[in-house]
């Protein structure tokens, strides 16, 4: 069944919006669909906000392996957080389909 916001409703989450509250949060808030929201602050004429990026250039950089550093003698492969992370899902995936 679909979820119609009432008049206070829409009114309310704009202003909700303006305020600094996500896209995400309001329709959780609200029980719908963050396109209906996206519809509403639309409708309105209020324009939404660009969505920023929370890390660094040099914190996305440091945080890929690189090639370099599989070919680096002075890396221990086997204690990269990447290195556990990629057993934790295997091991995750496996006990999934036993």
């Amino acid at each position: 069944m679909q979820r119609r916001l009432s008049t206070s409703e829409i009114d309310a989450l704009m202003a909700l919006y303006r305020e600094g509250a996500s896209i995400d949060a309001l329709a959780r808030r609200y029980q719908v669909h963050r396109t209906t929201v996206i519809h509403h602050l639309d409708e309105a004429g209020i324009a939404r906000r660009r969505v920023v990026r929370k890390m660094t250039d040099g914190s996305v950089a440091s945080t890929w392996i690189t090639p370099r550093l599989w070919t680096d003698p002075a890396v221990d492969h086997e204690n990269t957080a990447i290195v556990h992370v990629a057993r934790h899902a295997a091991d995750r995936t496996a006990q999934v389909f036993r």
